[in-house]
């Protein structure tokens, strides 16, 4: 999310990835199901 004009907006993706403009730098969850059948979740940063 991004604040436009007082409001806020999604931010653009890019191949799963979203670009934080407060940060620097590009994220992306993914999820995925261990042996358990337990979701779990990874955070990426590049």
């Amino acid at each position: 999310m991004r604040l436009v004009n007082g409001k806020y907006v999604a931010a653009r993706r890019d191949d799963g990835w979203v670009k934080s403009h407060v940060f620097g730098r590009s994220f992306r969850l993914t999820c995925r199901k261990d042996v358990k059948d337990v979701s779990q979740f990874n955070l990426e940063t590049k």
